[in-house]
């Protein structure tokens, strides 16, 4: 697409109110669902948590060890929350993204591609809501939920392809199998399969329809930018697990988070990300330029713990 060509504009809307003022509309969306999946939605079958304190290797971490059962518990509900919640937004992003690829599809074929893509999408945000015990925190609290949204509303087609099919769901093939070793909900567990069966076609459609070089000099320029945003966020390590730890054991000291930091092996399990991404970049044709960049730029190089901790809000 060239530089002076119009885009496509959509409304990512992640903090939308999810229920429609329209009565009688859920059966409709109801019956379509269960079209796509073939099946009832699925319910939880466990009370508590859906990931134990082993996901999130909290038994490596001191603090954790030391706190009191009440704080644990805390910790452990927190984080297994925070990973539904995310899983609930990314979803929801999916189908704004399907529906701006429709638009800026190319060929018939490639539009019902988004097409369907999209109804899987909305197959998946009913999955997971359905394991949503409580009204999800606005989207816009999270950076990197707030990245997404952005990117989807202004990105151009081969920028969207790169970043979110190629990376995005690249990366996300693997942290589902993750979340779905991990879950330990039978129910949950079996709709994240569902989920990752999906997110591997995705993928694999995004590698092939690929190719930067077709990008003109602003959106190529826009779309590196994006790509710096993006390993910047995922360069301070966990931040997330550390976070949780601080708000449920009196905030612990700038040491303590540091030591955090260092049991959970930030650095390494971060620059196993960062290496993953790459390897995700370098099987897509045309993106040796902006690998070479953002290698330049330390973008593949994770923080230090003390730098980690730093930052830690």
């Amino acid at each position: 697409m060239s530089d002076d060509e119009p885009t496509v504009r959509v409304r990512c809307a992640l903090d939308s109110q999810d229920a429609s003022n329209t009565p009688g509309l859920k059966k409709f969306v109801q019956a379509a669902i269960r079209r796509v999946i073939g099946e009832e939605l699925p319910t939880p079958e466990t009370e508590g948590p859906y990931w134990g304190a082993a996901h999130f290797s909290l038994s490596k971490v001191s603090a954790f060890v030391d706190a009191s059962d009440d704080e644990r518990d805390l910790i452990i509900a927190e984080l297994s929350r925070l990973l539904v919640e995310e899983a609930f937004y990314i979803e929801k992003a999916g189908m704004a993204f399907a529906s701006k690829m429709a638009l800026l599809s190319e060929s018939t074929e490639e539009r019902m591609l988004y097409c369907l893509f999209g109804a899987e999408e909305a197959s998946h945000l009913a999955m997971i809501a359905a394991f949503m015990k409580e009204a999800p925190a606005p989207a816009r609290t999270q950076p990197f939920l707030g990245f997404l949204g952005e990117l989807i509303e202004t990105g151009e087609r081969q920028a969207l392809l790169l970043c979110v099919q190629v990376l995005l769901e690249g990366w996300g093939i693997q942290h589902y199998y993750s979340l779905a070793e991990g879950c330990q909900d039978k129910s949950l567990k079996a709709a994240l399969v569902r989920i990752l069966a999906d997110e591997g076609r995705h993928h694999g459609s995004g590698v092939l329809l690929c190719d930067p070089s077709q990008l003109g000099r602003h959106d190529s320029a826009a779309l590196l930018e994006a790509l710096r945003r993006l390993y910047a966020m995922i360069q301070v390590g966990p931040q997330a697990v550390v976070g949780a730890i601080a708000r449920h054991c009196g905030g612990l000291t700038q040491r303590q988070r540091q030591q955090a930091f260092q049991e959970l092996d930030a650095e390494g399990s971060t620059r196993r990300k960062l290496a993953q991404l790459d390897a995700l970049m370098a099987k897509t044709r045309n993106t040796q330029g902006l690998r070479e960049a953002l290698r330049s730029d330390g973008l593949l190089e994770p923080w230090d713990c003390a730098r980690c901790a730093a930052v830690l809000t």
